[in-house]
């Protein structure tokens, strides 16, 4: 091997290994943020009972719901912090046998307004609007527990990246052999490039700011929904323009 060959393989390994630490470097930034929210609430939570056992006369409720509150926000946080960890660890898999899937017979409708309904218990200051065009149930062949994960994934994002007095609208739109779920909100809205961009592995649009919760996330997200949808048999994609708001969609098969 000459030199000029060494050069080039050492140039290519040091791109690599750099390539490495940053990833390596934005999951602990990202993992850290919830674990540093997590022990601040539960220190605030410690100090408050300290507190109250010095002093017994302090009203007992109110020192309780405060406690409540902290610890409510520490398993947010927790939750989040799983939910990162979980799609490291679904991202790295084998491409081949990615994610695990178990398909059963479902009803959308009902699942769709289960999504909703802890999507706005999260977020009450939000309007979700539901769209269903029939009131019996409506049945595809999908794993429940990822169908629902990739609703959520879309309705976290309508929330985080459009302001809160903004209502998001969800909804089924019938096709002959499938169903389309959507979720619109009136954001910032996506350049065509972005567009085409989103589903890649580690992708965040840079231009695009958060308005609701800190959380920036890895840029999994998006990624994993299109990976679970495929596993489905379906398709993912979105409908936007820039300053109009986004329409994210998937579709599944349908059950006749």
């Amino acid at each position: 091997m000459n030199q000029n060959q060494l050069l080039q393989e050492s140039t290519q390994y040091e791109y690599r290994e750099g390539r490495k630490d940053e990833q390596l470097n934005l999951i602990c930034h990202e993992l850290r943020t919830p674990l540093t929210a997590i022990v601040g609430n539960l220190l605030i939570a410690q100090l408050r009972l300290r507190h109250y056992a010095e002093i017994p006369e302090e009203d007992f409720s109110t020192v309780m719901q405060d406690i409540s509150t902290l610890l409510a926000r520490s398993l947010q946080q927790a939750q989040v912090q799983n939910r990162l960890i979980a799609d490291i660890r679904d991202a790295s898999s084998n491409h081949a046998d990615m994610f695990r899937i178990s398909i059963k017979r479902c009803d959308l409708g009902m699942l769709m307004r289960e999504t909703v309904e802890n999507q706005h218990a999260m977020a009450p200051e939000r309007t979700f609007s539901l769209e269903l065009p029939l009131e019996q149930p409506l049945y595809v062949m999908a794993d429940r527990d990822r169908v629902g994960q990739v609703l959520s994934n879309y309705l976290a994002n309508a929330h985080k990246y459009s302001v809160a007095n903004q209502p998001v609208a969800v909804g089924i739109s019938l096709e002959e052999h499938e169903v389309r779920v959507w979720v619109r909100d009136r954001g910032p809205g996506l350049s065509i490039e972005a567009q085409q961009r989103i589903w890649q592995r580690y992708y965040r649009e840079p231009d695009i700011p958060i308005q609701n919760d800190s959380e920036v996330g890895l840029g999994l997200g998006l990624y994993i929904c299109q990976a679970l949808i495929e596993r489905h048999g379906g398709r993912v994609g979105v409908e936007s323009r820039e300053g109009l708001g986004s329409k994210f969609w998937f579709t599944l098969p349908r059950v006749e």
